[in-house]
């Protein structure tokens, strides 16, 4: 499906990742699931984020971000909620609370002004 604001394609449905990624940014408007197989090298957006494999990159979620016991991220995580298992690691930046879906609306909204003046 293509945004009718910047006529770029937006992926809607949900995602289950389960092998080697490597772009700058990897988003749906749906559910992402990173499995234990999964490895992601890029920046990742979704509704709802679960990581369960690995991810090197900032994790961005409208919702909720879960990170499993097996799941490693090197990168910030911003979301509503997160939840972290024992076991699980995570190494950089946190924003969490409803403040972040302030901010993420608002880079958002930033990103879709200046596609629109280019």
């Amino acid at each position: 499906m293509n945004c009718r604001h910047c006529n770029q394609r937006v992926v809607t449905e949900a995602l289950d990742v389960a092998e080697y990624v490597a772009v700058r940014v990897f988003a749906t408007a749906n559910r992402m699931r990173i499995t234990k197989k999964g490895k992601v090298f890029a920046d990742v957006r979704a509704d709802e984020l679960l990581i369960e494999g690995f991810l090197h990159g900032r994790a961005t979620a409208l919702s909720t971000i879960r990170l499993s016991k097996t799941a490693h991220v090197t990168g910030g995580v911003q979301a509503t909620t997160l939840v972290v298992e024992l076991g699980a690691t995570l190494v950089g930046d946190v924003r969490v609370g409803p403040e972040s879906m302030a901010e993420i609306l608002a880079s958002a909204r930033a990103s879709e002004v200046g596609r629109d003046s280019a």
